[in-house]
């Protein structure tokens, strides 16, 4: 079923005149020069393969992000199963994600789960190409005390904790909070090795940082550990980005645009890369930790299966708007 989500405008110089692009960003950023507009195709493909049949299956995806995020707007997007005949629900989880809940009587060998997503993003930049970062609003109702909290995959052992306490003797929260994120972030783009298969979805931020090397979840994991730590909220983004093939991970920490400001906004740091997120990123999900936004989970009467999944992220559309 194709969804066509409702627009704000249709004409581009008028979202760029409300957009936060032009919030004033604490010095050292430099102003912005340009924005940044980018037309992304998501399709993502889920397959579990059975022995046997399965039956009273019940799957909950969380791979449809909202229709409108900060700067990134859902165009339209499509969710599809084999076989029929199947039904579906939608609901939004304490996070304020969104999640088709799709139940299947019974399969045979295998049941797929096809998304495709067109999404439009924004990024501003200074006159240097380096990407900003962009503020996103608090959603009214949002649980940021939660992301306060610490789960079972992002609690920091005593290297950690002395690990948060070097990164806040190093760079002083209070002069620039989003400097602070930022030196953060590099620090522990810095400290890890990217590692494919030497971590699950299970592991933890303790164990991770023990042989400093993981994947993107991993990353994020740590990094959310040390802000919490620090007492910073920070929360797990799922997504995608052109070129991976599989989701990817990342994190949004609440900040002021100064220190003392009442007024906070979400700032989006990809610790894998060392870098703010930019229009190539789509947001997907958030979460304490991976736990609270798994992309697929559900339950089901029947032997063991085999989950195999791939995405592709495709640039329809590329263009810079000079302020």
């Amino acid at each position: 079923m194709l969804t066509v989500a409702p627009r704000q405008s249709d004409d581009p110089t008028s979202l760029i005149r409300t957009t936060p692009f032009l919030i004033p960003l604490p010095s050292p950023f430099p102003a912005p020069v340009a924005v940044n507009r980018c037309l992304l195709r998501v399709a993502h493909l889920t397959d579990y393969r059975y022995p046997d049949s399965a039956r009273e299956i019940c799957t909950e995806i969380r791979l449809v992000p909202p229709d409108q995020r900060g700067w990134q707007h859902l165009n339209k997007y499509d969710v599809r199963v084999a076989p029929l005949s199947y039904s579906r629900s939608m609901y939004h989880d304490r996070f304020g994600n969104r999640v088709y809940e799709l139940r299947n009587e019974s399969v045979r060998n295998h049941l797929t789960i096809a998304v495709e997503l067109m999404v439009e993003n924004w990024c501003a930049y200074d006159a240097s190409g380096a990407g900003l970062p962009t503020p996103i609003a608090i959603r009214d109702g949002e649980p940021t005390d939660a992301y306060c909290e610490f789960t079972h995959r992002t609690f920091p052992d005593e290297t950690m904790q002395l690990a948060a306490q070097e990164v806040e003797n190093a760079t002083d929260y209070h002069d620039n909070p989003l400097r602070f994120l930022e030196t953060v972030g590099l620090f522990v783009h810095h400290e890890m090795r990217f590692s494919v298969g030497t971590t699950g979805v299970e592991t933890t931020a303790i164990e991770a940082w023990k042989y400093h090397r993981g994947v993107c979840q991993d990353y994020a994991h740590v990094t959310l550990a040390l802000l919490r730590r620090l007492n910073i909220p920070g929360r797990y983004v799922s997504g995608f980005v052109p070129g991976e093939g599989v989701m990817h991970a990342w994190i949004e920490a609440l900040l002021p645009l100064h220190d003392g400001d009442s007024a906070r906004y979400w700032f989006a740091y990809d610790p894998t890369y060392g870098q703010w997120t930019n229009e190539n990123y789509v947001t997907v999900a958030v979460g304490r930790d991976y736990g609270d936004i798994t992309p697929t989970s559900g339950t089901y009467f029947g032997g063991t299966s085999a989950l195999r999944y791939r995405n592709s992220v495709e640039r329809k559309e590329r263009e810079v708007i000079v302020l």
